[in-house]
């Protein structure tokens, strides 16, 4: 069902339309949306599910944000179930996962946000900041007034508070 052509843009497209709104601009209708998917050449082990060689091992997509017909704001999302899988799909600078912003134009940049839980799974670590983000918003969210609020509306949410005086010394790692 994912890959029926509107569903990653229901799922997706408000993180385009938003970065699109912070922008300033105003994308065409609807969004564009790139599926790419790879079967897996070997029997690839998972922590959750053993993948037999051939069925999908490894997809890519892309919900593209277009102003007159030029991709503006592009979501890039790569799955693999073996980090040597599809190495022409953009890679993490690190093994495991990560979230990439590139900005194209003068200046270039290219940010990678490689995390992690305690124990190394990039996969744990990405729920722990994506609950952060809205337990985090939620006085924002009760003080602002009645309506749609975006994360474009609430204000900068911070660390403040987060690091423990108690926590061992970060030099020590």
């Amino acid at each position: 069902m994912l890959w029926q052509p509107g569903i990653l843009s229901m799922g997706w497209g408000s993180v385009v339309r938003q970065i699109a709104a912070g922008l300033g601009i105003t994308l065409d209708e609807p969004l564009t949306e790139i599926v790419d998917r790879r079967p897996a050449e070997i029997a690839t082990p998972t922590v959750s599910v053993d993948i037999p060689a051939g069925t999908m091992g490894a997809v890519r997509f892309q919900v593209i944000g277009r102003v007159d017909g030029v991709d503006r704001v592009i979501l890039d999302h790569v799955t693999r179930t073996a980090e040597d899988q599809v190495p022409e799909w953009p890679m993490p600078a690190e093994g495991g996962g990560n979230y990439r912003v590139e900005i194209v134009g003068e200046p270039m940049m290219r940010l990678d946000l490689i995390h992690s839980g305690e124990n190394g799974d990039h996969n744990v670590s990405g729920m722990i900041t994506t609950a952060q983000r809205l337990v985090n918003s939620v006085p924002h969210v009760v003080a602002a007034p009645p309506g749609i609020v975006t994360a474009l509306d609430l204000m900068h949410v911070t660390g403040r508070g987060l690091v423990s005086v108690t926590e061992p010394d970060l030099a020590s790692r």
